[in-house]
């Protein structure tokens, strides 16, 4: 993490079950997300909330969560049994929805990657089946080298990084767009 204080806003927040970072292919995947970003815009490196380095000892670990959702300008989520099975990760994506609503800027601003398959048939599951994902199912038996040398895999990660950085480009214009018309409020020339 680059030290950012917790209230920082955040341009990536990673959204995934612990039992599915048991052999670090997450993490791996974050890294290398990362490295490419960096590579094509090393001034402007990700802001990531991924919650081990994200969130400092003695902090408020719920909270420290919440503020990196509703910061976020994407959301990177790791979908299997074991996301749709855990209340916090049902949590973080409810709380990232509610946020992207109430910021109604029309943009796709959840990033799916899907490490198993996986069939879930409420709304939560439903919203997340109707989003393009990339299929890393077979990731997972790769050597973590063919990450950073497959260019079958690296065209993927291309692509992801490319999609992320358009849509936080587009979400930082939208709100200039909107600071830079904010009412200000002005002297009344009503006299009491």
């Amino acid at each position: 993490m680059s030290g950012l204080p917790e209230d920082s806003e955040y341009d990536l927040f990673v959204s995934y079950a612990h039992a599915d970072n048991e052999d670090g292919l997450i993490s791996a995947i974050v890294e290398v997300l990362r490295e490419i970003q960096q590579r094509l815009s090393p001034s402007q490196p990700w802001r990531v909330f991924f919650d081990n380095p994200a969130i400092r000892p003695m902090s408020d670990w719920e909270r420290s969560i919440e503020g990196g959702l509703k910061s976020a300008g994407v959301m990177l989520s790791f979908s299997s049994p074991a996301y749709f099975a855990s209340d916090w990760c049902q949590r973080e994506w409810q709380t990232f929805r509610q946020q992207e609503q109430y910021r109604s800027d029309q943009l796709e601003r959840i990033a799916v990657l899907k490490l198993e398959a996986t069939v879930c048939g409420d709304e939560w599951g439903q919203d997340l089946a109707r989003r393009q994902h990339v299929d890393v199912q077979s990731w997972r038996n790769l050597d973590r080298s063919a990450l950073r040398e497959d260019p079958d895999i690296q065209l993927q990660f291309d692509r992801l990084v490319f999609q992320i950085e358009r849509t936080l480009v587009r979400l930082h214009a939208t709100q200039k767009i909107e600071d830079t018309f904010q009412i200000q409020p002005t002297q009344s020339y009503l006299v009491p």
